[in-house]
């Protein structure tokens, strides 16, 4: 039968959580007719052991009445503030991680069939970084890249992960 992972699109971000944790590969991400990916679960994989709906930070309630704190910076690099938004801080944090053996997530922009298509890829390289410079106000593929950057902790690298918090806590869980 498989497990339900919510009644309507409005309980679920797309994220991707529910798919990287899902031991038997029985949830996959789906765009539907707009392009928005939504989970989908191969019922003759599910086993509904539940560590699907674990992870769904989005169902599970997260408190926004949380103190935050907040910081306030710019890149002092001319030439990657001009790239950037918002003051290229997350291109000086990423130049750091990169510079010492570390890997970087962040959204891309690319081009399929013509179309822009987001992704939510690992780069190691610091020629890669402007991929993942500027905004992107759209959801993200996030296909393998949890388990990606969980490989990379395990192995010892130093992570940076650009991203929503939801997404985050998904990739944490993982």
């Amino acid at each position: 039968m498989g497990i339900e992972l919510f009644e309507n699109k409005k309980s679920c971000c797309g994220c991707g959580a529910c798919a990287n944790i899902c031991p038997k590969g029985a949830i996959t991400m789906k765009p539907d007719k707009w392009g928005y990916f939504y989970p989908v679960v191969d019922s003759s994989r599910c086993v509904s052991c539940g560590a699907c709906k674990k992870v769904c930070s989005y169902q599970n309630g997260i408190s926004l009445h949380e103190p935050i704190r907040a910081y306030a910076a710019v890149n002092k690099t001319q030439q990657q503030l001009e790239k950037s938004a918002s003051g290229g801080v997350f291109s000086a944090v990423a130049t750091y991680f990169l510079k010492n053996e570390g890997v970087v997530y962040g959204a891309a922009l690319d081009f399929e069939g013509g179309h822009p298509i987001a992704h939510l890829v690992g780069i190691d390289d610091a020629s890669q970084l402007w991929r993942l410079q500027g905004s992107k106000y759209v959801q993200s593929a996030v296909e393998q890249t949890y388990k990606q950057a969980k490989q990379n902790l395990d192995a010892g690298k130093k992570v940076l992960f650009q991203g929503h918090r939801v997404k985050l806590r998904g990739c944490m869980d993982i």
